[in-house]
């Protein structure tokens, strides 16, 4: 069986080297696995970083862009190439360790089609956590989301799930147009744990400065997604039990 991980990167010079070594060493024991590093226009040196690295180990390969087209577009652009029967997306600023692949395994081997993780401890201060929660609460009223986490940087999609993937909403989130996608197409979504650890080296495309503008952004989001994708779950609150 053949499996992708998908990196996606921006001016991530400081850290894709450990990310991608973390990565390799994680996935060892998988005998056919790229490694996908996907960047968004990078003005360092991340792009040459990773192609000496890829000299070294032919399970790399790196996507470039001529502009930057916002994290959607680079995550979805990465689904759409990887070779994969299983694809793992991992943020490529080292967040998240790479230890979650297995379970992402585990849940795409028991039949998922999207697997999200969800954050067990969250880290970044305390407006990050709030427009977190926030973008969690919206995403539960306009699509019925049940899930613990909305926005974490790792998830796992079967080879079938993903060739369904078109992202039609390019801004800062993908995880709620995969999830829209899963449950509109009929693909059981599941969910693991996953660590969170503060950022290295690299930089965000959120900007936290404007709350009102952020929720009022979010608001379009997913009732854009609502409009798209049918049918999705009833308006709630809370979690599922």
């Amino acid at each position: 069986m053949k499996r992708s991980v998908v990196l996606p990167v921006y001016n991530e010079e400081g850290s894709v080297a450990r990310t991608i070594a973390a990565v390799a060493s994680e996935v060892a024991e998988w005998p056919d696995c790229e490694i996908l590093v996907c960047d968004n226009a990078s003005t360092d040196d991340t792009v040459a970083v990773v192609r000496d690295l890829a000299e070294a180990d032919p399970r790399i390969r790196v996507l470039t862009a001529e502009s930057n087209g916002l994290y959607a577009w680079n995550v979805g652009r990465g689904i759409n190439s990887a070779q994969g029967d299983r694809i793992f997306v991992l943020d490529g600023d080292g967040q998240y360790p790479p230890s979650v692949f297995h379970d992402l395994d585990r849940e795409l081997a028991g039949g998922a089609g999207l697997v999200l993780g969800h954050r067990t401890v969250r880290v970044g201060g305390a407006v990050r956590v709030i427009a977190s929660y926030t973008y969690l609460t919206l995403c539960r009223l306009y699509l019925g989301f049940d899930l613990r986490d909305i926005n974490a940087g790792a998830r796992g999609l079967s080879h079938e799930f993903a060739s369904h993937v078109q992202i039609r909403h390019l801004g800062s989130m993908v995880n709620p147009e995969l999830y829209a996608t899963a449950v509109s197409l009929g693909f059981a979504v599941q969910e693991v744990s996953v660590g969170h650890e503060h950022r290295v080296a690299g930089e965000t495309s959120h900007v936290f400065g404007r709350p009102l503008a952020l929720i009022r952004q979010a608001t379009e989001y997913f009732s854009f997604l609502r409009k798209s994708y049918s049918p999705l779950g009833r308006p709630r609150l809370t979690r599922r039990r």
